[in-house]
């Protein structure tokens, strides 16, 4: 399968995602 790459780029990706996502809700908590 040529997906694999695609997969974890995806998966990596979404990582940042996450990470942006948390770092925004501890501003907003304060």
């Amino acid at each position: 399968m040529s997906g694999t790459r695609v997969e974890k780029l995806y998966e990596t990706g979404y990582v940042v995602i996450i990470e942006e996502f948390k770092k925004k809700e501890e501003e907003l908590c304060r």
